[in-house]
């Protein structure tokens, strides 16, 4: 019953305000975001995935002035989703304008943030998109680093490196002083993803070994 409550409540907060929230932040104006900013978050408010206005437009909406918008309007900026991602990281992975992550930067949002661990960056993917889960060629299944050498999760560099189509957004991070040497507790660095992946992604690798000083 209680379920079923909930779901007459999601209903009606959106025929409220007209459209799913993540649309309206996935491609809405400034303007218009502001005017259902209310409704948007009364939407979002029981989300089991704890998924911010300002994680879903830092993911998908191309007009930077959104963030500044959002952040203006009392967004936080270190909120965690439920798989430990910042609305930076969720910038890094899927929004292919460089803009939007640099007003996230520009905010003070801090790019060697790391997540729980790197399991959490499948997940995370898997949820955000709506596909299966797949940790193939993430690393999971080599053997960790030595304990008292392990550091734990992944950064926005991570995210760009693996999932995101433009360069730029990688560029953006490397401008802002993301530290390319970060492993996870695989012992593995962004650039080490990029070259299990092999082709394809080309001029990611090209940027990061020019940043990536050698051992």
């Amino acid at each position: 019953m209680k379920s079923l409550i909930l779901v007459a409540i999601l209903v009606l907060t959106t025929l409220a305000i007209g459209a799913d929230p993540r649309d309206i932040l996935a491609t809405g104006t400034p303007e218009e975001i502001k005017s259902q900013l209310g409704s948007i978050r009364n939407a979002l408010e029981r989300d089991a995935f704890h998924w911010t206005p300002l994680m879903l437009a830092a993911a998908q909406n191309h007009h930077p002035e959104v963030i500044v918008l959002l952040l203006e309007q009392g967004e936080n900026r270190e909120a965690r989703s439920l798989d430990d991602w910042d609305a930076l990281m969720f910038a890094a992975a899927f929004n292919p304008n460089r803009d939007v992550l640099a007003a996230l930067l520009e905010a003070g949002a801090d790019p060697d943030r790391r997540t729980r661990d790197a399991w959490v960056a499948g997940y995370g993917v898997a949820r955000f998109t709506g596909g299966m889960v797949q940790f193939d060629g993430l690393g999971l299944f080599q053997e960790a680093a030595p304990e008292e050498e392990r550091e734990y999760g992944w950064s926005a560099l991570f995210f760009a490196a693996r999932y995101n189509d433009s360069p730029g957004v990688l560029e953006e991070l490397l401008l802002a002083g993301a530290d390319p040497r970060l492993r996870d507790e695989h012992g593995l660095t962004a650039l080490d993803y990029i070259v299990q992946a092999g082709q394809g992604r080309g001029e990611f690798r090209k940027l990061l070994e020019v940043w990536t000083p050698p051992e």
